[in-house]
């Protein structure tokens, strides 16, 4: 998440929001880990992997990660970009980023308890 907070200050929003992605991603695969003793799904979804973890993933959250779903996507492919790049203005970078990050902790949180 570090990273993405660095990239913000540069103005690259929609890499920010990629990074952000990529953050919770990993964190909820060390949770799978965690929890089951096997090895994270190769997925960039983050509804698989939440998916994988049962019931261990309040309603609210999985609706958020959801809305990230295509963060990961839209960067990597062309047919996405213009239209990912309008979206990501300033403002709406900061208020996702910020959510994203609150799910990021509960989740580290969950990780570590």
């Amino acid at each position: 998440m570090a990273t993405a907070e660095d990239i913000f200050k540069t103005g690259r929003y929609p890499y920010v929001l990629f990074m952000a992605h990529m953050a919770l991603e990993k964190v909820i695969k060390a949770l799978y880990v965690k929890r089951t003793s096997r090895h994270a799904p190769r997925t960039h979804s983050l509804t698989v992997l939440t998916r994988r973890l049962k019931n261990e993933i309040p309603k609210d959250i999985l609706e958020e990660l959801a809305s990230y779903a295509g963060f990961h996507v839209q960067t990597r492919y062309p047919d996405y970009l213009y239209e990912y790049y309008d979206q990501c203005t300033e403002e709406f970078t900061r208020e996702t980023l910020d959510e994203m990050k609150e799910i990021f902790e509960w989740l580290k949180r969950r990780l570590n308890s």
